[in-house]
């Protein structure tokens, strides 16, 4: 009778990320370039925001979305790609936050790093398009699926900003790892602080590429992103780098 024999693969061989052997993407940071999109800040309704947030989270008064929609025009972690994503205003232990309430974009491999590392609530969409009209204002339509058209949105820059203008704030999510076995309760539940660092580009002038003016958005359909419009506070369009880095672990449940 033969020996058994066992595999070689122990701990100190696993790679960070699966395949265990072959892992999918490399390690933070992750770098995007030539990005431009629009950003709409606005008031929406209080319990919407309560019933989102987890209960470490304070809710900023009134209660504030952040609706960004953008296009990547590279990046180290999807290539080219689009995104569109709801965040909250909020604060946590004083320190003010936006949490990531949901996102969809259009690129699988963007989608797995960003729900895998940081939890990032990332889903796919079908499409996600830019337009500009003659009258000079941008227009960006979201499509979860074909002939299913879930934003339209749309503004018209008009007031340049200076460089000063733009502040990253620091993003907070829920990560949850769903048990392997089938319980409810998920296997890991963290909330984790991550500070990306936006840059905005600076024009043949040497001036920021940010502007301000009036903006509406319209949710065609019901989605994860549609928190109503009770008053629109500003819209920005703006042309960025961004650096993703690690995060940091607030709370492990």
């Amino acid at each position: 009778m033969s020996k058994a024999k066992y595999g070689k693969l122990v701990p100190g061989d696993f790679s960070e990320s699966m395949p265990i052997t072959h892992p999918l993407y490399p390690r933070a940071p992750y770098y995007y370039r030539n990005c431009w999109g629009l950003s709409f800040t606005y008031y929406t309704d209080e319990k919407e925001v309560l019933a989102r947030l987890p209960a470490e989270l304070e809710m900023v008064e009134p209660a504030t979305a952040v609706l960004m929609v953008a296009e990547n025009a590279f990046s180290t972690v999807g290539g080219k790609y689009s995104e569109c994503y709801l965040n909250i205003l909020c604060r946590y232990k004083g320190e003010l936050m936006l949490y990531s309430s949901n996102l969809y974009e259009t690129s699988e491999n963007a989608q797995i790093i960003g729900r895998e590392i940081y939890g990032f609530p990332k889903k796919q969409c079908e499409n996600i398009e830019f337009s500009t009209t003659g009258a000079g204002d941008v227009r960006v339509t979201v499509d979860l699926i074909k002939d299913h058209r879930i934003l339209t949105a749309m503004m018209r820059p008009t007031e340049r900003q200076p460089l000063e203008s733009h502040q990253d704030m620091p993003l907070v999510v829920l990560k949850i790892i769903p048990d392997a076995e089938g319980s409810s309760t998920p296997s890991l539940a963290q909330l984790v602080k991550v500070c990306v660092t936006t840059s905005p580009i600076l024009g043949a002038d040497g001036c920021a590429d940010i502007y301000t003016g009036p903006g509406q958005l319209h949710f065609d359909q019901p989605s994860e992103i549609a928190l109503p419009v009770h008053e629109m506070v500003s819209c920005t369009m703006m042309k960025f780098d961004t650096l993703l880095p690690y995060g940091e672990i607030l709370k492990t449940y």
